[in-house]
């Protein structure tokens, strides 16, 4: 949908004159980060008006997840502890990166959606730093271990204010979101996230029972898995520690923060 439009200088400008005249916004937004917004919003001006309204008021608003991002919180350091999660190093056949998330540790006390969400957001952020408007994003989630308690760990606010960022603010054209080995308790967590998200992005939701995970491949394909799902890249325990690893991916999130509180 719109993959072919391209950026035209003009609407670049148009959108820099905009911003530059929103008191309430951050001034000197970079027009790398513009053009994502763009991109995003398939190039359409008002959508990306809207983004960047609703990306900004929430990095400001939303504490919870966009505060304290560092890999030295508390918080952070236990949630990478509890969960395996990072970018697969390539992408799929239409140039779509994968962001691939499980939990590590499956006690339900040690999970804490909120700083689930911190993380996955960081990852997502410091990707953007490197590789700017890629074709689009899929999430791949993987449901083994996840049990009718960790339910009771889940913040209805905090799912819908995931839910209006990664729809409405996000600067990443989301392409589908699978999820892997569902079990029973997939009915439930469908039956809180449903309120909050918008009709027109079901279709891009597939859910995947542990018989049907070659289903899958036709979206993502196995070789780009980690070697643990059958695919022909490193385990994703490995790949998370070389994706959060030290100083370069704290550097970058440090200059993202600095932006966000121009």
């Amino acid at each position: 949908m719109g993959d072919h439009i391209k950026l035209r200088p003009e609407d670049l400008a148009h959108i820099r004159d905009w911003v530059q005249k929103q008191s309430h916004l951050p001034t000197g937004i970079p027009d790398d980060q513009l053009k994502l917004f763009m991109h995003s919003c398939y190039y359409k001006l008002e959508n990306t008006k809207r983004a960047i309204e609703t990306y900004y008021t929430m990095k400001s608003s939303v504490p919870e997840f966009f505060d304290n991002r560092s890999l030295g919180c508390p918080g952070i350091k236990h949630i990478l502890n509890v969960c395996r999660m990072c970018m697969l190093p390539k992408t799929t056949q239409r140039g779509y990166y994968v962001l691939f998330a499980k939990l590590h540790i499956t006690e339900p006390a040690q999970f804490h959606l909120d700083d689930a969400i911190k993380l996955l957001f960081m990852v997502i952020d410091t990707h953007l730093r490197s590789h700017s408007t890629a074709s689009g994003m899929v999430f791949l989630f993987d449901m083994q271990g996840v049990t009718l308690s960790h339910l009771t760990r889940i913040n209805l606010s905090s799912v819908r204010k995931y839910f209006v960022y990664v729809q409405e603010a996000m600067p990443v054209r989301l392409k589908s979101i699978h999820i892997i080995n569902v079990n029973p308790v997939m009915t439930h967590i469908m039956s809180i996230i449903r309120p909050f998200i918008h009709k027109q992005h079901f279709q891009y939701i597939h859910l995947h029972s542990p018989e049907e995970v070659k289903d899958l491949y036709e979206f993502v394909p196995r070789e780009i898995l980690p070697k643990d799902y059958q695919g022909e890249e490193a385990s994703l325990e490995t790949l998370t520690k070389k994706n959060n690893r030290g100083d370069p991916y704290e550097c970058r999130l440090v200059q993202t923060r600095r932006e966000i509180k121009e």
